[in-house]
C-alpha cells in the first residue's frame, strides 16, 4: 500500500481529508480506522458521510457495535469492534451479510479481526496530540495519496 503521514492536523483538516477521500472512493470501499479512544475515528466517519451528502446525525456505534445508513443511493455500515472479544461474536453479528449488503464499510478497531474482515481499500490511523492529530493514510491507489499530498494542511 502507498502511504502518507500528516502531522498537526486540526478538525478542519480532518474534514478536508475526508472530502478528498470521498472524491476518490471506490464502488465498494472498506476503510479501517485505528487510533486511541477519542482520537477522532467517529469524527472522521461523520465528516466522510457529510461529504457524501448525509445530512442527519451520525451516531457512534460504540454501544450498538454497528450503525447502518441508506442515503443518496449509498448503503454504508459503520462498525466499532472495540468491545468485541472473539471471532464468534463477530460471526454472530452476521458480518458477512453486513459486508455484502453495504457499499461503504468503515471499521473502527479492526486490528484484532483482520483475518475475519475484508481487505481494506483504505487504512487510516489517527494519533491524538495535545492540540491536533497525526494521521497516517494507506491506500492501494497512488492517486489518493497524491490528492492528499496536494492539500494545504
Amino acid at each position: 500500500m502507498n502511504s502518507i503521514n500528516l502531522f498537526s492536523i486540526d478538525l478542519d483538516g480532518l474534514e478536508k481529508i475526508a472530502n478528498v477521500l470521498m472524491q476518490h472512493k471506490n464502488a465498494k470501499e472498506v476503510i479501517y480506522l485505528s487510533g486511541s479512544l477519542g482520537a477522532g475515528k467517529t469524527t472522521f466517519t461523520r465528516n466522510y458521510m457529510q461529504c457524501l451528502g448525509y445530512k442527519k446525525r451520525v451516531k457512534s456505534p460504540t454501544y450498538s457495535i454497528i450503525e447502518t445508513y441508506e442515503f443518496n443511493n449509498i448503503s454504508l455500515a459503520h462498525l466499532d469492534l472495540y468491545r468485541m472479544s472473539s471471532h464468534d461474536e463477530l460471526h454472530f453479528l452476521a458480518i458477512d451479510d453486513i459486508l455484502a449488503e453495504n457499499d461503504i464499510i468503515l471499521i473502527e478497531w479492526p486490528d484484532n479481526f483482520i483475518d475475519a474482515l475484508p481487505k481494506a481499500t483504505l487504512k487510516i490511523s489517527i494519533d491524538i496530540q495535545p492540540d491536533s492529530r497525526d494521521i497516517s493514510i494507506y491506500s492501494n491507489e497512488t492517486v489518493v495519496i497524491s490528492a492528499i499530498e496536494s492539500l494545504r494542511l
